[in-house]
Protein backbone atom coordinates (compact mmCIF):
# COMPACT_ATOMS: atom_id res chain seq x y z
CA UNK A 1 0.00 0.00 0.00
CA UNK A 2 2.50 2.52 0.53
CA UNK A 3 4.76 1.28 -2.19
CA UNK A 4 2.18 2.37 -4.68
CA UNK A 5 1.31 5.47 -2.51
CA UNK A 6 5.49 6.65 -2.84
CA UNK A 7 5.54 5.54 -6.15
CA UNK A 8 2.75 8.48 -7.02
CA UNK A 9 4.48 10.84 -4.78
CA UNK A 10 7.77 10.42 -6.47
CA UNK A 11 6.76 10.61 -9.89
CA UNK A 12 4.28 13.85 -8.85
CA UNK A 13 7.47 15.25 -7.42
CA UNK A 14 9.09 14.70 -10.68
CA UNK A 15 6.40 15.95 -12.90
CA UNK A 16 6.56 19.67 -10.62
CA UNK A 17 10.12 19.55 -11.00
CA UNK A 18 10.48 18.55 -14.69
CA UNK A 19 7.56 21.08 -15.66
CA UNK A 20 9.36 24.14 -14.02
CA UNK A 21 12.10 23.25 -16.12
CA UNK A 22 10.27 23.43 -18.97
CA UNK A 23 8.54 26.81 -17.98
CA UNK A 24 11.58 28.45 -17.07
CA UNK A 25 13.94 27.26 -19.39
CA UNK A 26 11.97 26.01 -22.68
CA UNK A 27 8.37 27.16 -22.76
CA UNK A 28 9.47 30.74 -24.69
CA UNK A 29 12.44 29.23 -27.72
CA UNK A 30 10.49 28.07 -30.77
CA UNK A 31 12.84 24.77 -31.35
CA UNK A 32 9.22 22.91 -31.08
CA UNK A 33 10.43 19.27 -31.72
CA UNK A 34 13.15 19.77 -28.51
CA UNK A 35 10.26 20.98 -26.58
CA UNK A 36 7.92 18.37 -26.92
CA UNK A 37 10.06 16.05 -26.84
CA UNK A 38 11.63 17.07 -23.64
CA UNK A 39 7.60 17.33 -22.29
CA UNK A 40 7.33 13.45 -23.51
CA UNK A 41 10.45 12.74 -21.91
CA UNK A 42 9.76 14.34 -18.66
CA UNK A 43 6.50 12.46 -18.56
CA UNK A 44 8.42 9.16 -19.00
CA UNK A 45 10.83 10.05 -16.06
CA UNK A 46 8.35 10.34 -13.76
CA UNK A 47 6.53 7.23 -14.52
CA UNK A 48 9.49 5.02 -14.70
CA UNK A 49 12.48 6.92 -12.52
CA UNK A 50 9.93 5.82 -8.93
CA UNK A 51 10.30 2.60 -10.24
CA UNK A 52 14.13 2.41 -10.23
CA UNK A 53 16.02 1.62 -6.67
CA UNK A 54 19.46 2.62 -6.38
CA UNK A 55 21.84 0.47 -4.80
CA UNK A 56 25.65 1.02 -4.36
CA UNK A 57 27.01 -2.65 -4.65
CA UNK A 58 30.27 -3.05 -6.77
CA UNK A 59 28.90 -3.10 -9.94
CA UNK A 60 26.44 0.21 -9.50
CA UNK A 61 23.95 -0.86 -11.00
CA UNK A 62 20.51 0.50 -10.90
CA UNK A 63 17.51 -2.30 -10.87
CA UNK A 64 13.97 -2.58 -10.97
CA UNK A 65 12.21 -2.99 -7.67
CA UNK A 66 10.11 -5.88 -7.96
CA UNK A 67 7.98 -4.54 -5.14
CA UNK A 68 6.55 -1.27 -6.70
CA UNK A 69 3.53 -3.25 -7.73
CA UNK A 70 2.42 -5.26 -4.55
CA UNK A 71 1.70 -3.72 -1.62
CA UNK A 72 -0.41 -4.89 1.50
CA UNK A 73 -3.58 -3.96 2.59
CA UNK A 74 -3.74 -2.59 6.28
CA UNK A 75 -4.73 -4.93 8.67
CA UNK A 76 -7.16 -4.33 11.43
CA UNK A 77 -9.41 -6.15 13.97
CA UNK A 78 -13.14 -6.32 13.77
CA UNK A 79 -13.93 -6.42 17.35
CA UNK A 80 -17.16 -5.44 19.19
CA UNK A 81 -15.15 -2.56 20.96
CA UNK A 82 -13.15 -0.90 18.24
CA UNK A 83 -14.47 -1.31 14.63
CA UNK A 84 -12.74 -0.36 11.81
CA UNK A 85 -9.82 1.70 12.80
CA UNK A 86 -9.98 5.99 11.17
CA UNK A 87 -6.68 4.78 9.94
CA UNK A 88 -7.85 1.84 7.78
CA UNK A 89 -11.08 3.53 6.46
CA UNK A 90 -8.63 6.67 5.66
CA UNK A 91 -6.36 4.08 3.35
CA UNK A 92 -9.18 2.39 1.83
CA UNK A 93 -10.94 5.62 0.63
CA UNK A 94 -7.57 6.60 -0.93
CA UNK A 95 -7.52 3.71 -2.57
CA UNK A 96 -11.34 3.41 -3.86
CA UNK A 97 -10.66 7.16 -4.59
CA UNK A 98 -7.28 6.58 -6.72
CA UNK A 99 -8.59 3.50 -8.62
CA UNK A 100 -12.11 5.22 -9.43
CA UNK A 101 -10.17 8.51 -10.84
CA UNK A 102 -8.23 5.94 -12.75
CA UNK A 103 -10.33 3.63 -14.19
CA UNK A 104 -12.43 6.84 -15.41
CA UNK A 105 -9.90 8.01 -17.03
CA UNK A 106 -8.81 5.28 -18.47
CA UNK A 107 -12.25 4.40 -19.97
CA UNK A 108 -12.26 7.40 -21.25
CA UNK A 109 -9.14 7.08 -23.05
CA UNK A 110 -10.14 3.31 -24.39
CA UNK A 111 -14.21 4.57 -25.68
CA UNK A 112 -12.24 7.20 -27.49
CA UNK A 113 -9.80 5.11 -29.08
CA UNK A 114 -12.57 2.52 -30.30
CA UNK A 115 -14.99 5.28 -31.35
CA UNK A 116 -11.88 6.77 -33.54
CA UNK A 117 -11.65 3.68 -35.13
CA UNK A 118 -15.53 2.98 -35.46
CA UNK A 119 -16.15 6.45 -37.37
CA UNK A 120 -13.23 5.57 -39.45
CA UNK A 121 -14.60 2.57 -40.52
CA UNK A 122 -17.70 3.56 -41.15
CA UNK A 123 -16.82 7.18 -43.16
CA UNK A 124 -15.99 8.18 -46.34
CA UNK A 125 -12.42 8.07 -47.85
CA UNK A 126 -9.97 9.96 -50.26
CA UNK A 127 -6.63 9.48 -51.65
CA UNK A 128 -3.94 12.83 -51.54
CA UNK A 129 -0.92 12.41 -52.76
CA UNK A 130 -0.38 8.83 -51.22
CA UNK A 131 -1.95 9.70 -47.50
CA UNK A 132 -6.18 8.21 -46.95
CA UNK A 133 -8.02 11.52 -45.90
CA UNK A 134 -11.02 10.30 -43.76
CA UNK A 135 -14.62 12.47 -44.12
CA UNK A 136 -17.01 12.94 -41.48
CA UNK A 137 -18.94 15.97 -39.96
CA UNK A 138 -17.74 14.72 -36.44
CA UNK A 139 -14.20 14.92 -37.21
CA UNK A 140 -12.37 18.36 -36.53
CA UNK A 141 -9.02 18.81 -38.88
CA UNK A 142 -6.31 16.34 -37.02
CA UNK A 143 -4.80 12.94 -37.46
CA UNK A 144 -5.30 9.41 -36.33
CA UNK A 145 -2.12 7.42 -36.66
CA UNK A 146 -1.74 7.50 -40.84
CA UNK A 147 -5.35 8.80 -41.34
CA UNK A 148 -5.76 12.70 -42.20
CA UNK A 149 -9.08 13.45 -40.28
CA UNK A 150 -11.41 16.24 -41.86
CA UNK A 151 -15.10 17.34 -41.62
CA UNK A 152 -15.39 18.12 -45.43
CA UNK A 153 -13.35 17.63 -48.16
CA UNK A 154 -12.82 19.58 -51.16
CA UNK A 155 -9.76 18.73 -53.90
CA UNK A 156 -7.84 21.40 -54.87
CA UNK A 157 -8.87 24.19 -52.43
CA UNK A 158 -5.98 25.82 -51.50
CA UNK A 159 -6.97 26.44 -47.54
CA UNK A 160 -7.65 22.91 -46.83
CA UNK A 161 -4.24 21.70 -48.53
CA UNK A 162 -2.30 23.71 -46.11
CA UNK A 163 -4.50 22.10 -43.13
CA UNK A 164 -3.65 18.87 -44.96
CA UNK A 165 -0.17 19.54 -45.39
CA UNK A 166 -0.29 20.47 -41.80
CA UNK A 167 -1.53 17.54 -40.44
CA UNK A 168 0.52 14.88 -43.11
CA UNK A 169 3.71 16.31 -40.69
CA UNK A 170 1.70 14.71 -37.59
CA UNK A 171 0.81 11.59 -39.35
CA UNK A 172 4.49 10.90 -40.47
CA UNK A 173 5.86 11.06 -36.96
CA UNK A 174 3.87 9.42 -35.20
CA UNK A 175 2.09 11.92 -32.94
CA UNK A 176 -1.38 9.87 -32.29
CA UNK A 177 1.45 7.47 -30.21
CA UNK A 178 2.45 10.76 -28.21
CA UNK A 179 -0.74 11.42 -27.20
CA UNK A 180 -1.93 7.96 -26.39
CA UNK A 181 0.92 7.95 -23.92
CA UNK A 182 0.00 11.25 -22.69
CA UNK A 183 -3.63 10.15 -22.04
CA UNK A 184 -1.97 7.21 -20.47
CA UNK A 185 0.22 8.97 -18.23
CA UNK A 186 -3.25 11.02 -17.50
CA UNK A 187 -5.25 8.01 -16.18
CA UNK A 188 -2.03 7.49 -13.95
CA UNK A 189 -1.21 10.98 -12.60
CA UNK A 190 -5.40 11.88 -13.17
CA UNK A 191 -5.00 13.47 -9.25
CA UNK A 192 -1.66 15.85 -10.42
CA UNK A 193 -2.91 19.75 -10.75
CA UNK A 194 -0.17 19.83 -13.69
CA UNK A 195 -1.27 17.13 -15.75
CA UNK A 196 -2.99 18.75 -17.89
CA UNK A 197 -0.77 21.29 -18.10
CA UNK A 198 1.64 19.05 -19.88
CA UNK A 199 -0.92 17.92 -22.01
CA UNK A 200 -1.67 21.33 -23.21
CA UNK A 201 1.85 22.38 -23.79
CA UNK A 202 2.32 19.02 -25.78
Amino acid sequence: MTTLFNYLLEGSIILLLLYAFYIVFLSKLTFFGWNRASLLGSLGSALVIPLLSFELNQSSVSRLNPEVFSYDLPEFALTPEEGISAKSLLLYAAIFLYGAGFLWTAARLATGINKTFSLIRSSEKFSHTGLTIVVNPKFPPSSFFSYILLPAYQAGNKAQELIILHESEHASKLHTLDLIFVQVSKAIFWFHPLIKAFESSI
